[in-house]
């Protein structure tokens, strides 16, 4: 009966016991009423009976047909529970506790809208009906947006303000975006992310956890982190900083949060790898799609993608990419003249380039790509993958061509080895990278954004390191000794901030 329309993984009866077990030690409710919005075959309603054994009233709602008869047959000599067939999208049972309080409790469907829209689904929330929602903007504004979200944001702007608790299983990453519109929108609750082995649970690989939101006498809005599988693991505090969800700070880690002197940027965005991104075939290139192509090579930069970031420098590439613009929105019709061979060849697969499902491109000139500026075209680059789980930074040299990177990756360019060496030193060195993990989250799909790294106060870092540990950098990346006094003394004049100059 598990189908991935309805982003089904049921939750296994023991463990549903143990999150329920957990919940009642962690908050002391007394529930009058406890609902499951998305029963499925009814193991949430299983262990909240068995825990909650007082409660008078436990519904267990479920749009699944066969779910529904399943679990009416399950609890059918329970008379406290009663299972209803409800759409959450479009009748959801929202109950009312007047004297009392209320505890909603479940494991919502952990799918995308996407991933139901390619698959022909129905089983999704019908906009309109949610405009009038704070928050819901968001996530439903967006083009891709993740269902589980949505039920729990629902539920959570349905019933602020009231003596409930929300306790929902998902996926870490989706906790933390609700727990930074909370802190955005001033929502007051209590908030716990209780993380446990997805993949001894579900057999599916995602950081996932219990996500308590807690409105009982609230007046502020805290966030807490701990483990549900190991009771001695430490608690920590989270914090919303500068738009961003952050573990508590260390005194170092304070001293280093700041806005970075220098900017960081994204590298290209085409969306049509196989024909943008080439590779050299003797004289000529060749194109993803193993077709030889003869152009000119003036618009061919060569391109790092963020899987080859590994070394701290980089000089060598395997890629091509076809550079079309030199900043976003610039007219591209100068290509049919100046360079007719690569105009004839983007005209020859213009249907692809026109498809491009980005609403980005709409409205743009032909054959645009973004990510793009004066600072694409820098002779050095100090960068680092959004994916890596380690902070790992690579100088790049661009001093034949410049070098450009995917969309992947972060970086700054600078037109100076001098100053891009130090630079790449000071952000691998170990304050830098236990700053980063401080303000970052391991388990995020891209831990380093833009946003992450442009916290990095460079000027207070550079103080902090000292020529010293940018030598102990550099013997530690088993690299030549190439630092001097005078490259950290000019990196250091850059990144000095004005009020702080003494001339």
């Amino acid at each position: 009966m598990p189908s991935k329309e309805f982003g089904d993984w049921q939750t296994p009866d023991a463990f549903a016991l143990k999150a329920c077990k957990w919940l009642n030690a962690y908050t002391s409710i007394s529930p009058s009423i406890i609902l499951e919005p998305t029963c499925g075959l009814g193991s949430f309603v299983e262990a909240a009976s068995e825990v909650y054994q007082d409660c008078p009233t436990i519904i267990g709602a479920e749009l699944n047909e066969e779910y529904v008869e399943a679990s009416r047959t399950r609890f059918s000599e329970k008379p406290n529970i009663e299972i209803v067939q409800a759409d959450f999208f479009i009748n959801p049972v929202i109950p009312r506790v007047e004297d009392g309080e209320l505890l909603i409790v479940g494991n919502p469907p952990w799918v995308t809208n996407s991933e139901l829209s390619a698959m022909g689904s129905q089983n999704l929330p019908d906009k309109s009906n949610i405009r009038g929602l704070k928050g819901m903007d968001a996530i439903t504004g967006s083009s891709n947006f993740d269902i589980c979200e949505y039920i729990i944001l629902r539920l959570m702007e349905e019933y602020q303000a009231t003596d409930t608790v929300i306790a929902m299983l998902c996926k870490t990453g989706v906790a933390r975006n609700l727990v930074a519109g909370a802190f955005s929108d001033c929502m007051k609750a209590k908030f716990h992310i209780a993380e446990f082995d997805a993949h001894r649970v579900f057999d599916i690989n995602a950081s996932a956890c219990l996500f308590v939101c807690d409105f009982r006498g609230a007046n502020s809005i805290t966030c807490m982190a701990s483990s549900l599988d190991d009771e001695e693991a430490p608690t920590r505090t989270l914090e919303y900083k500068k738009g961003k969800l952050s573990y508590a700070l260390s005194e170092t880690a304070k001293l280093l949060d700041g806005d970075c002197q220098l900017t960081w940027r994204q590298g290209v965005k085409h969306d049509c790898s196989k024909i943008m991104e080439l590779k050299r075939a003797g004289k000529h290139f060749e194109n993803g799609a193993g077709e030889e192509i003869d152009i000119e090579t003036d618009l061919v930069y060569p391109l790092l993608k963020s899987s080859e970031l590994k070394k701290p420098l980089t000089t060598e590439t395997k890629r091509e990419v076809l550079i079309t613009q030199k900043t976003i929105g610039e007219d591209t019709s100068y290509i049919q003249s100046v360079y007719p061979k690569t105009w004839e060849y983007l005209s020859s697969n213009g249907e692809k380039l026109d498809g491009r499902k980005s609403s980005i491109y709409r409205g743009k000139p032909r054959f645009s790509i973004f990510g793009i500026g004066d600072y694409s075209f820098s002779r050095y680059k100090v960068a680092i993958s959004g994916f890596y789980k380690e902070p790992r930074f690579s100088l790049i040299d661009g001093s034949s061509k410049a070098v450009m990177l995917d969309d992947t990756c972060y970086f700054i360019g600078l037109d100076s080895f001098e100053l891009a060496y130090p630079l790449m030193l000071l952000l691998n060195s170990k304050v830098i990278n236990g700053f980063l993990k401080e303000v970052s989250f391991s388990d995020a799909k891209r831990p380093y954004t833009k946003k992450v790294l442009q916290r990095i106060d460079l000027y207070q870092a550079i103080n902090l390191v000292g020529y010293e540990g940018l030598l102990e950098t550099e013997r530690s990346l088993d690299l030549a000794e190439m630092l001097t006094p005078e490259m950290v003394e000019e990196f250091l004049e850059l990144v000095t901030p004005n009020e702080t100059r003494l001339f």
